[in-house]
């Protein structure tokens, strides 16, 4: 149930925040291409390092769609989730500082030293971000990814994480 109420919120929080911002106008210096590395922690299941990849083409400026990675391991134990996403960057067109968003849906590949396990997820991840320049930022992200149906035996399917990133546009 948690699960529902997080992703719900996160996706009306997009929402609403679209019919104001949509009316902003956009930047002559579109880069429609957007890469990008992260790097941080896991509170939830004690993993020390969490490594993720993304790569976004964006249709309209604050509009995009694309695929993500996010891997941890810690004592053997392995959480990897690929994906597709929805990508959208809120705040005026001509600000450095704006607010990156993904929604989406993939796979969360969990392997133990005897097992492996492949679930049908969700993905969500709401952050800040600031334009160094026209091919760089560098932003704070709170991912969230989940399998849709309940594992109780096994909650390390579940994840949550703060990462550090940096973006390269082009």
């Amino acid at each position: 149930m948690k699960k529902i109420i997080i992703s719900m919120l996160m996706t009306t929080v997009m929402c609403l925040s679209a019919n104001y911002l949509y009316s902003q106008t956009t930047t002559p210096e579109h880069t429609p291409w957007d890469v990008g590395f992260s790097l941080g922690f896991s509170p939830s299941d004690d993993t020390p390092i969490v490594m993720g990849l993304h790569g976004a083409y964006y249709f309209k400026p604050k509009y995009g769609a694309g695929l993500l990675a996010r891997r941890s391991y810690v004592d053997g134990y392995e959480n990897l989730f690929f994906g597709a996403a929805f990508f959208a960057n809120w705040g005026k067109s001509n600000s450095q500082l704006f607010f990156p968003t993904r929604i989406g849906i993939g796979v969360n590949k969990f392997t133990t030293p005897k097992n492996e396990f492949n679930e049908p997820a969700l993905y969500v991840s709401a952050g800040i971000a600031y334009r160094h320049s026209k091919l760089i930022s560098f932003g704070v992200f709170v991912d969230y990814a989940s399998p849709f149906e309940d594992i109780e035996d096994f909650s390390d399917f579940e994840y949550f994480g703060i990462n550090a990133g940096i973006r390269f546009h082009f």
